[in-house]
C-alpha cells in the first residue's frame, strides 16, 4: 500500500527534490583565443538554459546461431544546447561570433586544427537548496550535487535572433555544442579519471 509518509521520508532522506532552475555553467575559452579567456568566465551569469548531457551505448548483434544477441559496441554523446540572455552591448553574441570565426575563419572558410578552437572543458553544475549542516557556510561547492564536465567542446550552431518591433522582450542566444565525451564529477559522484584514449579513438 502506498504511504504518503514513506514517500515524503524517502525524498527527505535524499535532500528533497532536484530543481531544474538550480544550475551554473562554466566555459573555458579555447587556447586559440586568449582574448576570450576573461570573457568566458562571465558567461555563467547569462546562461539561462542548459542540459546535462546524455550517454548512449550503441550495440551490434552478435549471432552465431539462433536469436541475435545484442552486445555493447561504442559510446556516443549527443549535442547540447546552451541559451544565453543577451546583454545590451551584445557582448555574448560577439563572443561566439569570434569563437566560430576561430573554428572556420570567415575570410577563407578553411577549418583550423581542433586543438586551437576546442574548449578544454565545459562544466555544468546542478545545485541543491538543501544544506546538510545549518552552521555550514552556504557556498556553491557545499550546494553542488551533480556535475558534468564536457571535454574538447566547441560551438557548431548559433540560432538566429528574431527582431520584431512588436516585441519588447529580452533577446536569447541559443548555441549548440559538440564535444568528444563527458564525465561526471563533483560532490557524491564516482571518481572517474580522464581516459588516456578518448572514446572515439582520437
Amino acid at each position: 500500500m502506498f504511504s504518503p509518509d514513506k514517500f515524503r521520508s524517502h525524498f527527505a532522506n535524499h535532500q528533497d527534490f532536484a530543481k531544474a532552475s538550480k544550475f551554473e555553467v562554466k566555459i573555458a575559452a579555447p587556447s586559440g583565443a586568449p582574448d576570450l579567456t576573461s570573457l568566458a568566465k562571465d558567461l555563467r551569469f547569462q546562461c539561462e538554459n542548459a542540459e546535462l548531457p546524455g550517454y548512449t551505448i550503441n550495440t551490434v548483434d552478435n549471432r552465431l546461431y539462433g536469436v541475435p544477441n545484442p552486445v555493447a559496441s561504442t559510446a556516443s554523446f549527443g549535442d547540447i544546447t546552451l541559451t544565453f540572455i543577451c546583454a545590451g552591448d551584445m557582448w555574448e553574441k560577439k563572443f561566439f561570433d569570434r569563437w566560430m570565426d576561430i573554428i572556420i575563419p570567415i575570410n577563407n572558410y578553411n577549418p583550423r586544427y581542433k586543438n586551437s578552437y576546442a574548449s578544454p572543458s565545459i562544466e555544468i553544475n546542478q545545485y541543491s537548496e538543501f544544506v546538510d549542516d545549518v552552521n555550514q557556510e552556504l557556498t556553491a561547492s557545499s550546494q553542488s550535487r551533480y556535475s558534468a564536465i564536457l571535454f574538447e567542446a566547441f560551438p557548431v550552431s548559433m540560432a538566429p535572433l528574431s527582431l520584431n518591433w512588436g516585441d519588447d522582450g529580452i533577446l536569447k542566444l541559443a548555441v549548440t555544442f559538440k564535444y568528444e565525451y563527458w564525465t561526471p564529477g563533483g560532490t557524491g559522484s564516482p571518481t572517474i579519471q580522464r581516459p588516456e584514449s578518448m572514446p572515439n579513438g582520437s
